[in-house]
């Protein structure tokens, strides 16, 4: 499935392949328009290859309803809490040393990557808030940009493609199984897709 998706290696990957993977993602495998450019509205590089299918689409609506957890209450939840409404999805990074922090965040219409680093990690740099020395990290820092920044490209207002034979349930985070009775102590739910013929099974374990 890597290959598949233009990721080569074993190493980190970086964020313009994460782009990469999580477009695939994005429209449901139908295709991938990558286009690199720069402020003054020059493209710089725009590749347009042919249509080709690389994941299911009921496997790609799963990974993207994952997703769309964590932006909608998880570390990626500037985005919301800094007034972006329209469906979205994504994940942030932090690495462990704290020198790299980045959020991949896609629409219906377009994926983009806010990856927040140095030039040179010689030094000892450390990505950290210059007067509370706080950590800065994918959902503080690089999220907050990507939510200033998409609005300002053309989008539409279509919602997600959900395939016809796909269902959601929502799950209790803690425990990994069909939410009960709502209790207005527990963690709240996650909405999970699921292909309809796994559902019945879900239900009666309730």
């Amino acid at each position: 499935m890597g290959g598949r998706l233009g990721i080569r290696g074993t190493a980190d990957v970086a964020p313009p392949l994460a782009s990469v993977a999580e477009a695939t993602y994005g429209p449901f495998a139908d295709y991938l328009r990558d286009k690199m450019g720069q402020n003054t509205g020059q493209t710089l590089y725009q590749h347009l290859p042919a249509p080709r299918l690389v994941a299911d689409p009921v496997h790609a609506y799963t990974v993207t309803r994952l997703l769309e957890n964590f932006v909608n209450q998880g570390t990626g939840y500037a985005v919301r809490r800094l007034g972006y409404r329209g469906p979205v999805a994504g994940k942030t990074g932090t690495t462990n040393d704290n020198t790299d922090t980045c959020f991949t965040g896609f629409t219906p219409d377009i994926v983009a990557n806010v990856w927040i680093d140095f030039d040179s990690g010689i030094g000892g740099n450390k990505l950290t808030q210059p007067k509370t020395r706080r950590q800065i990290t994918g959902g503080g820092g690089a999220a907050p940009i990507w939510t200033e920044f998409v609005p300002s490209t053309p989008t539409s207002t279509g919602q997600f493609f959900v395939p016809p034979d796909v269902g959601t349930v929502e799950i209790d985070p803690s425990t990994g199984t069909p939410a009960g009775a709502a209790d207005s102590l527990s963690v709240p739910p996650i909405t999970v897709a699921i292909h309809i013929s796994a559902l019945p099974a879900l239900t009666d374990s309730l």
